[in-house]
């Protein structure tokens, strides 16, 4: 009787896929083709992305040329940097989602903060972390971008990016950015809010300098009765 079942079974199997190997064929077709596919989409990205660092790479080096040339003027190097400027761009904005654009987007915030253009540097520093954000440099853009807020004049957007910054642990310099945010509240006369930063430092980095820092503006807020 077991084998009768096995046998029906095995009969039943049968006929089925005699009866659909049109589709169990065209199933194994399209999980071919995907595959296929997927890798083809996986080679021409690595080649584009190859092709955009190279680019990227060229230039800066032809900017870095024209900077160092001996007969360089001022009027020539900030044509060539402007020209530099919206090639980067273009390049960015082409790429702005992957680590090409991460990096182009580096290249203008950086350019852009050399020139006192701290609006455009923090939206740029801002757009190199959106378009990489799992990468170990976006936390340092949102910290740069912190920067370039102060200089505008933006303490609440600064000390958001710093907070964005040190939510990540992978964010090499976050004790120096606690301590910032701590000093630009301390500026402004939000004393509570300034402890409140140097206090983080002193309890995540302990003996860490920026810790040691923050501990003696601690000590002198305390003596000054600022609370």
């Amino acid at each position: 009787m077991e084998k009768e079942e096995k046998k029906t079974a095995s009969g039943v199997l049968a006929n089925w896929i005699a009866k659909n190997s049109v589709i169990l064929i065209g199933i194994i077709a399209v999980v071919v083709v995907v595959a296929v596919v997927l890798g083809v989409v996986s080679t021409v990205n690595t080649s584009k992305a190859e092709k955009g660092f190279t680019e990227l790479d060229n230039l800066y080096y032809q900017l870095t040329v024209a900077q160092n040339k001996t007969d360089a003027t001022e009027e020539s190097v900030k044509a060539k940097e402007a020209e530099t400027l919206s090639a980067v761009y273009a390049l960015a904005d082409a790429n702005s989602k992957n680590a090409v654009g991460s990096r182009a987007y580096l290249l203008a915030a950086a350019l852009e903060f050399k020139n006192a253009e701290y609006a455009k540097a923090r939206d740029a520093y801002l757009n190199a972390a959106a378009a990489n954000e799992k990468a170990y440099t976006a936390p340092l853009c949102w910290y740069n971008a912190a920067i370039c807020a102060e200089e505008l004049g933006d303490v609440d957007g600064a000390i958001a990016n710093i907070e964005k910054a040190v939510a990540r642990a992978d964010f090499v310099t976050a004790p120096r950015a606690m301590f910032n945010a701590g000093r630009m509240e301390e500026q402004r006369g939000n004393y509570a809010a300034a402890k409140t930063w140097y206090n983080r430092v002193n309890d995540k980095y302990v003996n860490d300098n920026w810790a040691n820092l923050a501990k003696s503006r601690l000590i002198s807020l305390d003596a000054e009765g600022k609370n």
